[in-house]
């Protein structure tokens, strides 16, 4: 793969005793970086049009801690896969350890995420976990 900028959206062919169904992810961008690329790269559970153009006009200094790689973990806007709730009132930046195994997949384990910045920018929309996503997408089994 090149050096570039990716999007890729996953498909999955559910299969019930009464139904099939199809789930489709949300678009998954991915960025093969090189050292001289200006790229912030956050991880959302949803997708939030609010906070973009403030978070694209961070000063130089939040800029650079916003866009910094943490070794072994992975950047959140909002909620992280872990959080159950997000009571904050302003828009987060958190990170979260990450574990891959032997295959290169990424295991949650019992990582707990932590605040690398508060970027002060009001949340002016409704913030979903990753429990009211799946709630939302995956069809509830009817007995």
């Amino acid at each position: 793969m090149m050096n570039g900028y990716y999007e890729i959206i996953l498909e999955l062919n559910c299969i019930s005793d009464k139904n099939n169904y199809q789930v489709y992810s949300n678009i998954l961008p991915i960025s093969k970086t090189s050292k001289s690329n200006n790229l912030l790269d956050l991880q959302v559970l949803e997708f939030y049009d609010t906070p973009s153009e403030e978070i694209l006009n961070l000063d130089n200094e939040e800029w650079l801690r916003a866009k910094k790689n943490y070794a072994g973990r992975m950047k959140f806007l909002g909620p992280t896969f872990l959080d159950h709730e997000y009571k904050s009132n302003t828009w987060k930046i958190h990170t979260m350890k990450i574990k891959k195994d032997k295959d290169g997949y990424i295991s949650k384990g019992n990582a707990r995420s932590r605040t690398l910045m508060d970027t002060k920018i009001p949340v002016n929309e409704n913030i979903y976990t990753a429990i009211d996503i799946m709630n939302r997408h995956i069809p509830k089994r009817y007995n």
